[in-house]
């Protein structure tokens, strides 16, 4: 993957105390800005400094059914809800932050 992890997560912020602020479960609206073949890139406010994050909603989390191909789900640009899985530190300043958007 080496160049899609680096762009992945060459996208966030500072790690401010990102899981208190985005708890599992924490429902967000943002919009899709990327589709690949193994999910979809959302941003999304941080809902305590309004800082725009992204997150990635993986092809097995965009729906209860298998999904084909991303682009039948999501279309870039277009704004979803989204559930938060997970955010995990990485590297001391940089986060991924899991999203579904089953059961949002």
């Amino acid at each position: 993957h080496g160049r899609d992890e680096e762009g992945y997560n060459a996208h966030y912020g500072p790690a401010h105390a990102a899981q208190d602020a985005l708890p599992p479960g924490t429902v967000v609206q943002g919009n899709i800005s990327r589709l690949e073949t193994y999910g979809a890139f959302m941003d999304f406010p941080d809902p305590q400094s309004n800082e725009m994050l992204r997150g990635l909603i993986h092809i097995s989390q965009m729906a209860n059914h298998r999904v084909e191909k991303t682009s039948d789900i999501a279309k870039q640009g277009q704004t979803m809800y989204a559930v938060i899985l997970d955010v995990e530190q990485e590297r001391g300043r940089q986060r991924r932050i899991r999203l579904s958007l089953k059961d949002v």
